[in-house]
C-alpha cells in the first residue's frame, strides 16, 4: 500500500494499493508471469505480464481511472486533462531494446475534457491558451504493428468540441517522448461554446491563428505533427 513506481527519467506514478503474484501454470512450464491488481487514480488496473522469453505478453484492463489526478499525464501532454478512463490493452513487447511491439489498445474516456493549458501553433510563440473545454465521450483504438502505432479511431463527440482524427500514427521509440506523430484532425467547436462569457477574445485569437485551415462547415482541418 502507498507505493510509487518511478522511471529513470523521474516519471513517478503513485499507487494506492497493489497486489501481485506469480501465476502458477506458467511457472510450472518454466516461464515467469505476473498477475497484478492495482488501485490507482481512483480506478483499477488489472492484468498479467510475462517476465521471460523473447516476446513478453501484456494483458491489461483499466476501469475508472481519473485522468484529472494523473499529474504525469499532465506533464507529458502540456495541458490539464480530465475524464474517467475504461479500456483494455493486449500487447506483445520484444525483450530487445530495438524490438517492435505489436497488439492493440482500446480506450474510452467518459466526460473527457481540457481544463487549461497551451496549444503550440506555428507563428504564435507563446502558444494558444486553451479555455476549459468539454470533449464528451472520447474513443481511441490503436493498433501496433511494423514499428507504428496507428489510430484506427480517435474521436470526441457530445461536448463543446467535436474531434475526428484521420491517418494519425506515431513511430514507436524506446523513449516515447521522442516518438514522431503524424496525421490530420478535424475540430469543430459548438456555437454554445463561443457564446460563453469571456470567449469573444479567445474566438478572435483562434480565428486569426487558424484562418487558413477553416473549412466550409466551420470546422478546422489541422495537420498534426
Amino acid at each position: 500500500r502507498g507505493i510509487k513506481i518511478e522511471t529513470a527519467s523521474g516519471l513517478a506514478i503513485p499507487i494506492d494499493d497493489l497486489t501481485a503474484s506469480l501465476r502458477l501454470l506458467p511457472l510450472l512450464l518454466g516461464r515467469s508471469s505476473l498477475a497484478f491488481d492495482a488501485d490507482v487514480y481512483d480506478g483499477r488496473i488489472r492484468g498479467t505480464a510475462d517476465l521471460s522469453g523473447d516476446a513478453r505478453e501484456f494483458v491489461v484492463d483499466v476501469e475508472g481511472v481519473d485522468l484529472g489526478r494523473a499529474l504525469p499525464l499532465r506533464k507529458a501532454a502540456g495541458v490539464d486533462v480530465v475524464g474517467i478512463v475504461t479500456g483494455k490493452a493486449n500487447l506483445s513487447v520484444p525483450s530487445a531494446p530495438n524490438g517492435r511491439p505489436t497488439g492493440r489498445v482500446d480506450l474510452t474516456v467518459k466526460d473527457a475534457g481540457i481544463a487549461g493549458g497551451q496549444l503550440p501553433l506555428p507563428g504564435l510563440g507563446s502558444g494558444l491558451p486553451l479555455p476549459k473545454t468539454g470533449l464528451g465521450r472520447l474513443v481511441a483504438a490503436v493498433k501496433l504493428a511494423d514499428g507504428r502505432a496507428t489510430f484506427e479511431k480517435l474521436e470526441a463527440t457530445g461536448g463543446d468540441a467535436e474531434i475526428h482524427a484521420e491517418g494519425l500514427y506515431f513511430v514507436v521509440q524506446p523513449r516515447m517522448e521522442f516518438a514522431p506523430l503524424t496525421g490530420k484532425a478535424r475540430v469543430k467547436l459548438a456555437d454554445a461554446f463561443w457564446s460563453r462569457s469571456g470567449m469573444q477574445g479567445f474566438k478572435g485569437l483562434a480565428e486569426a491563428a487558424l484562418a487558413s485551415s477553416k473549412g466550409a462547415d466551420g470546422s478546422w482541418n489541422l495537420a498534426v505533427t
